[in-house]
């Protein structure tokens, strides 16, 4: 059985994108992405991603290796890398979408690591995952 793994991370990028520049890293990842069967979504606003990604471990690695050694941005903070049960976005080797600054940090600050939930198990602390998958669905700005 093949593990499947989940990854958010936020990073900034080294300058503001254009869109034609915006529209070739997507263009590229999603090839790279579904050559190692790999899907997720990636947030942006201003210079700042947020991105999730879910795939077999194998491929996780290989996707997130050549992200941790791209050029386009720096900084990258790690919110997650768990095992995950299920695939959230199978229909996307890249989903995008321009958020809010607000939907950005909200997503940084929320609680990311189920086990930290589980010892925490505040009222005030939000799974990452769930917030994620509801400004996703909610969203009609995220890009095919």
């Amino acid at each position: 059985m093949t593990t499947t793994v989940g990854i958010a991370y936020i990073s900034t990028a080294v300058r503001v994108f254009s869109e034609a520049e915006m529209e070739h890293l997507l263009v590229d990842a999603r090839a790279f992405n579904h050559e190692h069967n790999v899907t997720g979504v990636l947030l942006h606003h201003d210079g700042t991603f947020f991105q999730y990604i879910e795939g077999p471990a194998d491929g996780i690695e290989a996707v997130y290796n050549k992200i941790k050694k791209a050029q386009r941005h720096r900084s990258i903070v790690e919110l997650l890398r768990e095992d995950v049960q299920d695939i959230q976005f199978s229909h996307w080797s890249m989903g995008c979408a321009e958020v809010s600054r607000n939907t950005i940090l909200e997503l940084e600050r929320a609680n990311w690591s189920k086990l930290s939930k589980q010892l925490t198990a505040s009222p005030s602390s939000s799974n990452g995952l769930d917030l994620l998958l509801q400004f996703w669905h909610g969203s009609t700005r995220g890009l095919a």
